[in-house]
């Protein structure tokens, strides 16, 4: 039997990995190609930046981060501005979960959160330390949690984990309505709360709200933001329903390039998908977009990241920043999103969409 030593082995993977690139190359063209490549390099090289930047940070114990590799400059960690007090209307009482692990602007938040004198929940994990000052502020309660075995595609059963935990904490304080952030996010409108508040009062209090309604992507709903009736969003995030990776991988597989065809959309998916599945029991990745378009505009409330001052701080420090963006016009049919001021427009019939050129579109082009 002839032994293949292991640098031989070694140069066999490589030449396979080297073997499925050509490959990708062929199926999306070189010019594509090249793109694709230069895109992820610079993502590598914003994520090193980035994880420098959090260590320097937390060296020399200086609260706010310049990122010298955008044009954006981030000074907001010194804001000590309190936001506006949460005012309930109805019967509905509010609370909010910041779900993930630990980030230098998690802290800022916190703290600012603190001020709101509303419950807010940080759901992490077992290897967090909490910092002093953050243990002391009355309206912060820390859960930590044992990561799930399979981390799910995407971490997608780590957040599906922190957030039903930080939910159900929230339920047993007889908390009504909730809103749900990820951990490396930050909100800089100080009036966020009672934009929301805003919302349910007009449009009503049983909807949830989430973020850029996509037009072409059926089924697929914001994670980094949602907010609504607390039974709700904990269905969307039913601990239960995790789904491993090699499962998730043989359904969908996530990867998007442009040029795309449109129609292949349900082999595409995203894990944002199941959120709405979870919510709805409704499959909209094989329904036509108008028909998940009509479903969201009846029974949900959508704004944005703009509106809401809805930011992360690790996509602004990105050498290719595209975070948060305005999609209402934007020539990539991957993008076109239906923004808050266009969902106030559509919900009280002063515009309409064209529900078949949508589905035509969908059916006849890429993305």
């Amino acid at each position: 039997m002839m032994r293949i030593s292991l640098k031989s082995s070694i140069i066999i993977i490589y030449m396979n990995k080297f073997r499925k690139i050509l490959n990708l190359r062929d199926k999306i063209g070189s010019e594509y190609f090249l793109y694709v490549s230069f895109s992820i390099f610079c993502g590598l090289l914003s994520n090193i930046v980035f994880t420098f930047s959090e260590w320097l940070a937390k060296l020399s114990g200086i609260n706010y981060f310049l990122f010298f590799t955008s044009d954006i400059r981030i000074s907001w960690m010194n804001d000590d501005s309190s936001f506006e007090k949460f005012l309930p209307k109805a019967q509905e009482n509010l609370g909010i979960v910041i779900q993930g692990p630990i980030y230098p602007s998690t802290f800022i938040f916190l703290k600012k959160l603190n001020d709101l004198d509303i419950p807010v929940v940080f759901s992490t994990w077992n290897d967090f330390n909490a910092d002093e000052s953050l243990v002391f502020l009355k309206n912060i309660h820390i859960i930590k949690n044992e990561q799930p075995i399979d981390s799910g595609f995407l971490n997608f059963n780590r957040q599906i984990v922190s957030t039903f935990n930080g939910l159900n904490y929230l339920k047993n304080l007889g908390i009504s309505h909730a809103i749900k952030v990820r951990s490396d996010e930050i909100i800089l409108n100080k009036l966020f709360v009672s934009h929301l508040n805003g919302l349910w009062n007009e449009f009503g209090y049983h909807k949830v709200i989430s973020l850029n309604l996509p037009i072409y992507r059926p089924g697929h709903i914001n994670d980094h933001f949602l907010a609504g009736p607390l039974q709700d969003l904990l269905r969307m995030f039913d601990v239960s329903k995790q789904i491993e990776i090699a499962e998730y991988r043989a359904k969908w597989h996530n990867h998007l390039f442009k040029f795309f065809r449109m129609r292949d959309w349900p082999n595409i998916g995203s894990v944002e998908t199941r959120l709405m599945y979870n919510l709805s029991d409704i499959d909209f990745l094989n329904l036509k977009p108008s028909e998940f378009l009509q479903f969201m505009l009846k029974n949900h409330i959508v704004t944005d990241e703009l509106t809401l001052g809805l930011c992360m701080p690790k996509r602004l420090s990105t050498l290719i920043n595209h975070y948060p963006i305005h999609f209402d016009n934007n020539i990539d049919y991957f993008n076109r999103t239906i923004t808050e001021p266009y969902y106030r427009c559509l919900v009280k019939n002063n515009i309409s969409l064209n529900y078949d050129l949508i589905d035509h579109n969908y059916e006849n082009y890429r993305y």
